[in-house]
Order: structure tokens, then C-alpha cells, then sequence
């Protein structure tokens, strides 16, 4: 059976303790080699009772090296092990913490300034680079620019495509209706509810024409919504359309 090597990438062959290549050592083969050595010690063990007295203490004396090396060499190769797992993620999380301080103020200075379509490129950006755009105090309000971006994108393409597949059906009710729910989104504030229902009234209107919501069945939308933190779900706005005969599969 081979092994793929979570340090390097190298596949190689099982029964190896470390990677050929780099040389990396995971705990579970630390443990594997601390078990073949244990099986040897008690396989030495059964030949001590036809030993004299004399062979049976220097034996044991043998044994008892053996198990304190053993045992130092587990632990030296789990503390190997640990730092390699643990030095890049310390260095991960400096690099990080210094793109906080470099340009979370720049995200603010946007924000302030209520170029809210600059802060959601900026924001996006750093988001596909891996950036941890997360701890950033309005990174809520930055979801919910790219929720509507979204709707505006679905709407676009279902317009200018009356052939157009379930998925984008699916899609567009979709975040349409989060947009309905950013009432109940944690993390968003009075003043960011009210800028996000002025951007995306367009798309709520459509969700109520184009689909035919009634108020009962908008109200019950909402209270799912507010249970579940103002989240909607793909699967749910799926089903829906679905009863409601309104995709091309059926």
C-alpha cells in the first residue's frame, strides 16, 4: 500500500517510519515503531524463564534499557512531529496577524468613505488570497454586498436567458430571499440593515413577482430564517420551487 507524504507530497511505500524523501515523521508511525518495539521486548521476556538467575538480572537490565530508549525515542519523535506540524502554522498566524494590522485600516477607511462597492473588491480579493478577511468588524456587512452581487448576477443571466437551467432558477430565489433575511444575520448592524434593504429592494420585489410569495409564505420563510441565524438553503429553496412547479426537471 503506498503512502502519501503530508510534508512533501511523495507517495511511497507503507512500513517506512518517516518519508524517504524530506524525512518527515507523523505520530502514527512513531507509534507503530514504539509498538514493534514493545512486541520485541516481550518476545525477550518469554526467554527468560528457562534463564538463570544471573542471565534473568542482566537481561532484565537489557530490557529495561531497552524500554527507556524506546520510550525517549517515541517521545523525541513526537516532539519532532509536533514542531513540524506546529512551526509553519506559528508562522501562518504571524504572517496573518501582520496583514491585520497592514489592512484592516484601509477596509475601514472604505467603509467610512461608503465605497461599498470598492470595500467588496478589496475584500473579495483578500478572500480568495486566503487573507483572514473574517476578523475584520464588518465583514458581515461585506457577506452581504456579495449576496446581493450574487442576485444581481443570477438576475442578470436569468433575463438574458429565457433557456436558462434549474440551477440559476434555484440560484436567483435564492439570494433573493437572503436578501430578505439580512434582518436576522448576526454580526450586521441597525444602519448596515438599513443601507443592505435600500440595495437590495430591486431583488426583492422581483423574488415576490416572479415567484408569487404571499405574505404567509413570506412570513414563514422568516421565521426559518431568524431560527437558523439568517441563513436560507440551497436544498430548502430547491424543494420549494420544486412544489411549486416552477423548474424545468421538475
Amino acid at each position: 500500500m503506498e503512502i502519501k507524504c503530508v510534508n512533501c507530497g511523495a507517495v511511497y511505500e507503507e512500513g517506512s517510519h518517516y518519508c524517504p524523501y524530506c524525512g518527515h515523521i507523523t505520530p502514527e508511525n512513531a507509534e507503530a515503531k514504539y509498538m514493534e518495539s514493545l512486541e520485541d521486548i516481550r518476545d525477550d521476556l518469554s526467554e527468560l524463564e528457562d534463564d538463570g538467575e544471573e542471565a534473568v538480572v542482566a537481561e532484565g537490565r537489557s530490557l529495561v534499557k531497552k524500554i527507556v530508549i524506546t520510550v525517549a525515542l517515541v517521545i523525541g519523535l513526537l516532539v519532532i512531529a509536533l514542531c513540524i506540524y506546529n512551526i509553519p502554522r506559528a508562522i501562518k498566524d504571524k504572517a496573518n496577524a501582520k496583514w491585520q494590522v497592514e489592512n484592516y485600516p484601509k477596509f475601514q477607511k472604505i467603509y467610512d468613505e461608503g465605497d461599498y462597492e470598492t470595500l467588496l473588491k478589496e475584500y473579495d480579493k483578500a478572500k480568495q488570497d486566503d487573507k483572514p478577511v473574517y476578523g475584520f468588524n464588518h465583514s458581515a456587512f461585506c457577506e452581504a454586498l456579495g449576496v446581493i452581487e450574487d442576485a444581481k448576477e443570477a438576475l442578470s443571466y436569468i433575463e438574458s436567458d429565457e433557456e436558462a437551467d434549474d440551477y440559476w432558477r434555484i440560484e436567483l430565489f435564492c439570494v433573493e430571499m437572503k436578501c430578505f433575511a439580512f434582518e436576522y444575520k448576526y454580526g450586521l448592524t441597525s444602519d448596515e440593515k438599513e443601507i443592505l434593504k435600500e440595495m437590495a429592494e430591486p431583488y426583492m420585489d422581483d423574488a415576490t413577482l416572479r415567484y408569487a410569495l404571499t405574505s404567509e409564505e413570506l412570513d414563514k420563510w422568516m421565521e426559518k430564517a431568524k431560527n437558523d441565524a439568517g441563513n436560507i438553503y440551497y436544498t430548502d429553496c430547491k424543494k420549494y420551487l420544486k412544489d411549486k412547479g416552477m423548474l424545468k426537471e421538475g
